[in-house]
């Protein structure tokens, strides 16, 4: 018999719903043994309306708690806690669960600067336990498929990644502050620096450019909504990411185009999630080679579903970690690489190993 998993979360935003409610389906759908104990936030009121929210998926699991105690909460024996915070507040969190012995799933980022990355993975990697980051994009259908084409060698050498994030986003009040949030860069299109990353490997330098061009007279928009940066991998590689918070209101269009030597990828993305993201993979013989074979994708899962269903089978031991808190430590000191380079007018910056 299957043994039943215990899950707790931190925070009460959208995440913890969107993951919350993954797992009830799971549980209802796929008969995953799994059972959401309870929710640790700082606002009760907003931890109870988010709880509310997750059971309606699957009323049979019964209330989730409140628990105001963070100890309290770690005291219930759990499997693992989903930490769904500000950028600014994760790292007390998972290096006190970690301390447990508890498994961690992390919102991206990770933290709000490397250092505090670092001690989340330092703490991550003492304890020995499991561990995934929500960069939720390398579960897109067109992504798993080219990654096993470079895993497998088939794709040949990846040479080029050009990619944005585009919208026109508000967020709440810790989003737009440049001290809680790290900015646009830093909280939103690190998701494709990850795929960058996931798919070329190993960073060397980085260097870019950041502006606040349409927010600059706002005192509670601290954060850039401009942003271009490039990327040399240690393999030759190069990467050229664009991020921008003066597009299209309520629209989020992350897509992005890769080269490899014997294979490529276009991703579109609607921005809205009404119509599905496309893509197309096209694979040929090598230059010259003059014929070539394009595979489609429409984007038909949900990659929220699936992600969480990776993680209960790393918690069972069923399935290697996907994105371990390593690899969100990777994004961001490509990220800070960025800013830090855009602070000395586009200089190249070395990305620590």
């Amino acid at each position: 018999m299957m043994r039943e998993l215990k899950v707790g979360f931190v925070g009460s935003g959208g995440m913890v719903a969107t993951h919350g409610q993954r797992l009830l389906r799971l549980r209802r759908d796929a008969g995953e043994s799994v059972r959401i104990v309870g929710i640790h936030a700082r606002n009760a009121d907003k931890a109870s309306a988010v709880a509310e929210k997750i059971v309606k998926e699957e009323p049979s699991h019964g209330p989730i708690a409140d628990f105001s105690d963070f100890d309290a909460l770690l005291a219930e024996n759990l499997d693992a806690l989903f930490v769904c915070l500000p950028p600014d507040a994760p790292v007390p969190y998972c290096v006190q669960a970690a301390e447990r012995g508890v498994a961690l799933f992390l919102e991206k980022p990770i933290a709000l600067d490397v250092a505090g990355a670092e001690a989340v993975v330092n703490a991550v990697e003492k304890a020995a336990i499991p561990s995934q980051v929500g960069y939720h994009m390398r579960f897109r259908a067109a992504v798993r498929r080219l990654k096993s084409l470079v895993d497998s060698g088939d794709a040949g050498r990846g040479t080029l990644f050009t990619g944005r994030f585009y919208t026109n986003f508000r967020g709440p009040e810790w989003w737009a502050n440049e001290s809680r949030s790290g900015g646009q860069v830093h909280e939103q299109v690190i998701h494709i620096y990850d795929l960058a990353l996931h798919l070329f490997g190993e960073a060397a330098t980085a260097s870019g450019f950041v502006a606040n061009l349409v927010h600059e007279n706002d005192p509670a928009f601290s954060v850039e909504d401009t942003s271009l940066g490039t990327v040399r991998f240690q393999s030759g590689a190069v990467a050229s990411i664009a991020g921008s918070n003066a597009a299209v209101p309520n629209r989020f269009v992350p897509d992005f185009r890769v080269v490899c030597e014997r294979a490529s990828l276009e991703y579109r993305s609607t921005g809205d999630w009404r119509d599905k993201d496309t893509a197309t993979i096209f694979t040929h013989a090598g230059p010259m080679s003059g014929e070539f074979v394009a595979e489609e994708f429409i984007e038909t899962e949900d990659p929220y579903l699936l992600q969480a269903e990776r993680f209960l089978q790393v918690l069972r031991g069923t399935a290697s970690e996907f994105a371990p808190a390593r690899e969100g430590l990777d994004g961001i000191r490509v990220v800070a690489a960025v800013k830090d380079s855009a602070k000395q007018n586009g200089v190249p910056v070395t990305v620590p190993r």
